[in-house]
């Protein structure tokens, strides 16, 4: 019961992460246009002229620049308040970065903007639902396989346990036994020797005992 509830945790934590994924992240066609602004109602990110704006992808830290690829447009007098790609591609997709800075330099807010994280968008149903269908199949498996690894390892570790105390147990059996054995294997030599006529371990232990007292008397 305590490995299922810790998998339901998980996988309520995994899908919690993906629908917070879809807030920010935006869909866009390939070969067309995309902008982003430097705002965000989520977070409730303002800019004013008097902060200084620049453009980052996920993975550099160099500022984007306006080229063939992107153009920086200024909006309210607020430079670079918006980046543009010309033309998206598939290579594109990714995380991008708005740094709002104050007149020192310092950096006082960030917004966070997704670009096809989820896949671009289609003019072509078909074209969008297989794609949809495929990296549908891919998510569920990988959610699926991290769920059961956690619980795999859950249910290892706790077979680990009772594997020692199994084994504790064999190790206590054994040591009753040896000494059952040993007992019964000192309780048939006496029953040998009252047969016989000879005496038992006991009573040869008395009578030398005994004939160590006469000797002290002589």
């Amino acid at each position: 019961m305590h490995v299922l509830l810790q998998c339901c945790t998980v996988g309520l934590l995994v899908a919690a992460a993906v629908a917070n994924l879809q807030s920010w992240s935006e869909r866009s066609y390939i070969g067309r246009p995309h902008t982003f602004g430097c705002n965000s109602t989520l977070n409730n990110v303002s800019v004013s002229s008097d902060h200084i704006l620049s453009w980052t992808r996920l993975g550099s830290d160099l500022p984007l620049q306006t080229d063939k690829n992107y153009e920086l447009l200024a909006d309210s007098g607020v430079a670079n308040m918006s980046l543009t790609i010309r033309s998206v591609t598939s290579d594109m997709a990714g995380i991008y970065f708005c740094h709002i800075r104050n007149q020192s330099g310092a950096e006082v807010d960030r917004v966070v903007k997704g670009l096809n994280l989820a896949g671009p968008l289609y003019d072509d149903k078909f074209e969008e639902y297989k794609s949809n269908v495929i990296r549908g199949v891919i998510s569920a498996a990988s959610v699926f396989t991290f769920v059961v690894g956690i619980c795999v390892i859950d249910r290892f570790k706790y077979l680990t346990i009772e594997q020692k105390q199994k084994r504790r147990e064999r190790k206590e059996e054994r040591a009753r036994r040896q000494q059952q054995q040993q007992q019964a294997k000192n309780g048939g030599i006496d029953n040998l020797a009252l047969e016989d006529g000879l005496p038992t371990s006991r009573e040869h232990d008395g009578s030398a005992h005994r004939k160590i007292e006469s000797n002290t008397h002589l």
